[in-house]
């Protein structure tokens, strides 16, 4: 973990209760202060889902700007899991007020050794949050991440599908077939490793992959479900 990512965490154990997104310190007992919760960047659970292949599309909670960016990269590189909990409660509330249907809840996952350095799958966590939230069996690992691929970001969308092609596999005993899956990450750039995820379900027998994220990223090429989908996406 870098220093800045060290000082983070710090930062959350002695002053658990600073606003996620801004780190001030909120009125009340909330997780966010006054301000970001007036400005959160949502997204409108009456838009379309985000166009993902392999997919029926994406639901995405906020936009990936300003506070949620830097809030979401303490959450994946600085230790602040516990911010799973704000998080997954705006993705369950999108995911009700959308009226998605599915039978089994899964995430994206991470190498073993990526999981050793950060302590946790974020993923996962929000996943597990999902699932507390809308009263749901805990998620099940129907995937596993077979090989390290280089960081997204900052890769063109043909480079992101060429780097995690074959980089899932369904986990052993895993049975997804006929089943209605709802795939689970934190962030939609491009749809890269959500397609690829889904692919591998769609492999296994599965009906149907429905994704939820927290954030879009402005950098997304995938279009709205319904328009023509991004070939790149």
């Amino acid at each position: 973990m870098t220093l800045k990512g060290l000082f983070s965490r710090a930062l959350d154990i002695l002053w658990p209760k600073l606003c996620i997104f801004c780190r001030r310190v909120p009125e009340g007992r909330g997780d966010l202060c006054a301000r970001c919760a007036a400005e959160l960047p949502l997204i409108a659970p009456d838009r379309k889902l985000v166009s993902v292949e392999f997919t029926e599309g994406c639901a995405c909670a906020l936009r990936y700007e300003g506070g949620v960016r830097d809030a979401v990269h303490r959450f994946k590189y600085g230790g602040a899991w516990h911010y799973a909990r704000h998080f997954s409660a705006l993705m369950a509330a999108n995911i009700a007020a959308r009226g998605l249907e599915f039978d089994a809840v899964t995430f994206v996952p991470i190498t073993g050794s990526r999981r050793a350095e950060c302590g946790y799958n974020q993923a996962e966590e929000l996943a597990r949050g999902i699932c507390r939230r809308l009263d749901l069996p805990p998620p099940e690992r129907l995937l596993s991440k077979v090989r390290e691929t280089r960081q997204q970001a900052g890769l063109t969308a043909a480079a992101r599908r060429g780097n995690v092609l074959g980089a899932f596999r369904l986990c052993r005993g895993a049975n997804v077939a006929g089943l209605r899956i709802l795939l689970v990450d934190d962030v939609l750039t491009t749809g890269a490793t959500l397609g690829e995820c889904a692919r591998m379900l769609l492999y296994g027998g599965a009906e149907k992959v429905i994704c939820a994220t927290l954030a879009r990223s402005d950098g997304t090429v995938a279009k709205s479900a319904g328009e023509k989908a991004n070939k790149d996406g």
